[in-house]
């Protein structure tokens, strides 16, 4: 993976809050065809020793950019985890809320329902399985629903970057990208409050 500049990056989890759940595993996709499920926290089967994947994930970040899909929440996951900083260098949600925020703040705006809307495929959902808490899956059965997460995440990325260049969106997609971290921050510690200033201002 350290002979690619872009690396398209997705996260399995025990939930949605980093504050208190664990990441379960880390996808990393080189391309549109080339996806690698890390699993890390699973209950059953054999999982990867989680210290040793997060230093080559470090090693990785020192080179390489990444691009997600609704990246402030998988940053805000590995930063406060992991305690590892990384180039977002691409969002794919925030992309497609740049080309058309109705669309992108609408129901579907999730990673597998882009998937399946501009792709016309089937992403496999948890409740396939019949489980929706992805820990208690085998990783030899975890990666299919996982890895293609990673792929995906690429081709929707490179399917958006085209009509960003075409309509001239590339330093408004630079600043949106920029306010993540800071607001991921902010999300992460709080922001301290004067009471007395407030109840002045009032």
């Amino acid at each position: 993976l350290s002979e690619f500049e872009l690396i398209a990056l997705d996260t399995e989890t025990t939930g949605l809050s980093p504050m208190h759940h664990k990441i379960v595993g880390l996808i990393l996709a080189p391309s549109e065809t080339e996806s690698y499920y890390f699993p890390v926290r699973h209950v059953i089967g054999t999982n990867l020793d989680e210290a040793s994947v997060i230093y080559h994930f470090a090693e990785l970040a020192k080179t390489a950019g990444f691009i997600l899909f609704n990246a402030k929440f998988d940053w805000k996951m590995i930063w406060y985890n992991w305690h590892v900083d990384f180039e977002i260098a691409g969002d794919a949600q925030v992309s497609a809320y740049l080309l058309n925020a109705d669309l992108a703040e609408s129901s579907d705006n999730s990673l597998k329902k882009f998937t399946k809307k501009l792709f016309n495929e089937e992403p496999l959902e948890l409740s396939d399985y019949g489980e929706y808490n992805f820990a208690m899956f085998d990783p030899k059965e975890a990666y299919k629903y996982a890895a293609p997460d990673g792929t995906n995440t690429m081709r929707l990325y490179n399917y958006f970057k085209p009509m960003l260049i075409k309509y001239n969106l590339q330093k408004v997609e630079w600043i949106e990208l920029n306010v993540i971290k800071p607001v991921g921050q902010l999300e992460l510690n709080g922001v301290q409050v004067n009471l007395k200033t407030l109840e002045d201002q009032k």
